[in-house]
């Protein structure tokens, strides 16, 4: 082979490479930990603090669609059975209902002698 003005080239000579020195850090690496990440948390809602409630009934008693002995029969609640309290109260066929719903999420009227508000007396 021979270069563009005719001659042909050589071989030169090169010392090899040096290995680069390192160099130690003056000051120990730390290891610093990563930032957390933001943990999502539960925000309040407006949602009332619920009252709960028992049936105290030996028998028994109908959790009924409206207040009144005339309305649709929606579920037979035993005795001892958790229900929620909510806010309705009404008078009809001589007696006092109070609005509820089971835990299962049904809601309805019993009649209000029947169930016992948790903590009270």
């Amino acid at each position: 082979a021979t270069t563009s003005d005719g001659s042909t080239p050589t071989a030169v000579a090169t010392d090899p490479p040096s290995p680069t020195p390192t160099t130690l850090p003056t000051q120990a690496p730390t290891n610093t930990p990563a930032q957390p990440t933001a943990t999502p948390t539960a925000v309040a809602t407006d949602t009332p603090n619920l009252i709960t409630g028992t049936i105290t009934i030996p028998a028994g008693v109908w959790l009924r669609s409206a207040p009144g002995l005339d309305s649709e029969q929606v579920e037979w609640l035993l005795d001892q059975t958790e229900v929620i309290i909510l806010s309705g109260k009404e008078s009809a066929d001589d007696l006092d209902w109070q609005q509820i719903r089971t835990l299962e999420g049904t809601d309805g009227w019993v009649w209000a002698d029947t169930v016992t508000v948790n903590g009270e007396q």
